[in-house]
């Protein structure tokens, strides 16, 4: 009984944790140039893949720190094409139509929607919110591939579950499969 009660002050604590460091920050793109900033008034340097690479005390040493990263090349030159469509796009976008782009992504998450099937709702919303304009096939899996990494880190309750409840559906198909083909 005490290992138990132990153990539910630590989840408590974890989460408590958790939830401080995700309200710690406001979201990235706060300022356009990969900089964002921190509850404490700082400035938090984030590389092309939304890693951090440090935190600042002002503005101009952070945005300097993101202008010595390498230039993408090959795949990450893409990526960052993608980067910036997204970022110039959403910036564009009131609060209510980014809830609306990202909504449904973000809900069917736990119930393992595919990095296919949330581009394609993406670019469902985004044709509507932009008068039938679509944006490529690469921009929106950039994009939906961002989510489900956004999603994975920020629900960390969900991901193990999902995960679980994969493998067992393909094992289950795989039982049948054998079994119809024997």
């Amino acid at each position: 009984m005490e290992s138990t009660v132990k153990g539910s002050e630590r989840l408590t604590n974890e989460r408590r944790a958790r939830r401080q460091k995700l309200t710690r920050k406001k979201p990235f793109g706060a300022t356009p140039e990969g900089v964002a900033v921190t509850a404490d008034n700082g400035f938090e340097a984030l590389d092309r893949d939304w890693r951090s690479i440090g935190f600042f005390p002002d503005e101009a040493s952070a945005k300097a720190a993101v202008k010595r990263l390498p230039k993408p090349q090959g795949k990450s030159k893409r990526d960052a094409e993608h980067f910036e469509f997204w970022r110039q796009r959403l910036s564009e976008m009131d609060e209510g139509e980014k809830r609306k782009l990202l909504k449904t992504p973000i809900m069917t998450f736990p119930y393992s929607s595919t990095v296919g099937g949330m581009a394609e709702e993406m670019v469902d919303v985004y044709s509507d919110l932009s008068e039938l304009n679509e944006p490529e096939d690469d921009a929106a899996i950039f994009l939906a591939k961002a989510v489900r990494l956004a999603c994975q880190d920020i629900l960390p309750g969900p991901t193990p579950i999902m995960k679980y409840i994969r493998k067992l559906a393909l094992h289950r198909y795989h039982q049948k499969t054998s079994s119809s083909n024997g």
